[in-house]
């Protein structure tokens, strides 16, 4: 039973840097305090204390960073593979595999997108530009973030939690899905056909982004997913409580 009179939303983190530091981009902390949830930072140094967590968090977000090892989706490198971590991929995909065996309800952002399609069979596209071309950017140089139009499916739940179907994103990768598991839905694309968005067949409450929405912390409709994804561990919570 949570005792916190807030949701607990779970926030993936990067491992240890050179300084010993983990560390997460600060929005996330801070917007889920705006949609009244207790954020709690998940470093990926326990893979074995994966179902210990699912017991304390009502919600999960599994955030950006690094590259997955192609190892992880049986592809080959690429030379624009960067900052792979396998500590951080073990915990995370068996996080994600647990997790989505459960109620819990499940955010992914970028990486996060990545981490919930492989970890339940699907693959990814190791560099969009030698696939898609170059005529939409989906990342800045050196790695600054970029904005372009993205299509959400007008029938899709996403859709109804944003309330917009062509929407501005804030983007910053140069890797996305390939192919989608059964249990997966294509909720949004970017104009070039890149797979933006996905969310879970019969999961409760599970979405995966390609786009950074905590980069864009003034944007209403972008808040909505976060404000959608607190009041969906709150009533996960209340249920537990009751």
């Amino acid at each position: 039973m949570n005792k916190f009179t807030r949701p607990t939303i779970g926030i993936t983190t990067f491992t240890q840097n050179e300084e010993g530091h983990y560390h997460i981009t600060g929005t996330y902390v801070e917007i889920i305090r705006r949609h009244g949830g207790l954020p709690i930072l998940l470093p990926p140094d326990e893979p074995e204390e994966c179902e210990a967590i699912l017991q304390i968090v009502d919600g999960l977000i599994f955030t950006g960073g690094g590259d997955l090892d192609p190892v992880t989706y049986n592809a080959k490198m690429h030379p624009t593979i960067s900052g792979v971590n396998p500590q951080r991929d073990a915990f995370e995909l068996k996080l994600a595999k647990l997790a989505l065996s459960t109620d819990t309800p499940i955010l992914g952002i970028c990486r996060g997108i990545a981490v919930m399609n492989v970890a339940t069979g699907g693959s990814l596209v190791t560099h969009i530009p030698d696939e898609f071309g170059s005529g939409v950017k989906h990342t800045g140089e050196p790695s600054e973030s970029v904005q372009h139009q993205v299509q959400i499916e007008p029938h899709s739940r996403l859709a109804s939690i944003l309330g917009a179907t062509d929407v501005t994103v804030v983007s910053l990768h140069h890797q996305a899905v390939r192919t989608v598991p059964p249990l997966w839905r294509i909720a949004a694309q970017a104009k070039d056909g890149v797979i933006e968005a996905l969310e879970h067949k019969y999961h409760p409450w599970a979405f995966a982004l390609q786009w950074h929405p905590e980069l864009a912390a003034d944007d209403i409709i972008q808040q909505r997913i976060f404000q959608a994804l607190v009041e969906a561990a709150r009533a996960k919570s209340a249920s537990i409580c009751a």
